[in-house]
């Protein structure tokens, strides 16, 4: 069950990420951003770097997998998705079910969590917003390369909820 849910998760991402990179850009300037993903990485050729992402996004709750989305694509076709179990604030270790991915630099760069926290702090109705934070140790793929090990810290998302 965890890798279906990690493997529609994953669909779902890369579904939100090609519908919202092809939308109309927002007039919100990058202070005012209704969804947003930022974060802090060291390690892997980064050095105390903040990674943010000001994007058309959403948030989705599916519930026949009882797992929630937060889909983000920016101008630069940069995009990430948090995802975990539920549909209801709470701390969430990352696994299977629960994580952080993020692609980036016109797909040469992948980011993503292999342990640590989720936290959701605010689970709003439909139209409302889902915020939290995550941070954990985490890999980075770039250009095909083998895979580095980082640090994720200060990591924050907030996203509109659509379903």
């Amino acid at each position: 069950m965890k890798k279906t849910t990690l493997a529609l998760m994953i669909t779902l991402f890369f579904s939100a990420t090609v519908m919202f990179s092809c939308s109309k850009d927002s007039s919100d300037s990058p202070a005012t951003a209704a969804n947003e993903v930022s974060f802090v990485v060291n390690g892997g050729g980064y050095s105390n770097q903040t990674i943010k992402l000001n994007a058309n996004g959403s948030a989705v709750y599916d519930d026949v997998l009882d797992a929630t989305g937060c889909s983000f694509a920016d101008a630069a076709s940069n995009s990430a998705m948090v995802a975990f179990n539920g549909h209801a604030t709470g701390t969430f270790a990352v696994n299977d079910d629960n994580g952080l991915v993020v692609n980036m630099d016109n797909n040469t760069t992948l980011i993503g969590l292999t342990s640590g926290t989720i936290t959701v702090t605010q689970y709003g109705a439909v139209g409302s917003d889902i915020k939290g934070t995550f941070s954990g140790t985490g890999i980075v793929i770039k250009n095909l390369s083998d895979p580095d090990t980082i640090q994720i810290t200060n990591g924050n998302f907030k996203a509109r909820r659509a379903m």
